[in-house]
């Protein structure tokens, strides 16, 4: 009796760190999996405060297009996530009239991102007066896709993010 609870305390301990160290090392590629640049593919933004905030965005091959007063404008969004937990979003808009284009403007976005574990990450934006927003939330990675499903408690905001590398 004594060897068999001796074999199920080493086949307890064992089993987990096993388990632990399985969850760190998936965290780990991961996180390995989101360094490098992401085109947004859709992004979402519903049950915000202020209802003016909501937005539902799918990119095409144009990016993400509507109509404007003069014409057609269209934005796409490319998210560069770095191996030291920075990133950057390029906002790139285009207006066109009839075809021609009017006028081209990017904008860029710095944050700081960060893999909480193999399901869990938070990703934050500093505005330009020095105003941290950070959503939490949960991700899935692959490969060549991401899935981000978040919240923001500044602006109450659920976002919905998804991105192809």
């Amino acid at each position: 009796m004594k060897m068999s609870l001796r074999f199920f305390t080493l086949f307890l301990a064992l089993t987990t760190v096993t388990l632990f160290s399985c969850k760190e090392d998936l965290a780990e590629q991961n996180r390995a999996k989101m360094v490098g640049t992401w085109m947004a593919s859709s992004y979402s933004q519903t049950n915000c405060d202020d209802n003016a905030d909501n937005a539902d965005l799918v990119f095409g091959d144009e990016g993400a297009c509507f109509d404007v007063v003069v014409g057609q404008s269209c934005v796409t969004v490319e998210f560069t996530f770095e191996e030291d937990g920075t990133y950057r979003a390029d906002f790139n808009t285009i207006i066109s009239s009839f075809g021609v284009e009017i006028s081209n403007q990017t904008e860029s976005v710095n944050g700081t991102w960060e893999v909480n574990s193999a399901t869990e990450m938070t990703v934050c934006t500093t505005d330009e007066d020095g105003v941290t927003s950070c959503s939490k939330g949960t991700y899935v990675v692959t490969n060549n896709s991401l899935t981000f499903n978040g919240s923001n408690d500044e602006n109450g905001c659920d976002t919905r993010f998804t991105a192809t590398k």
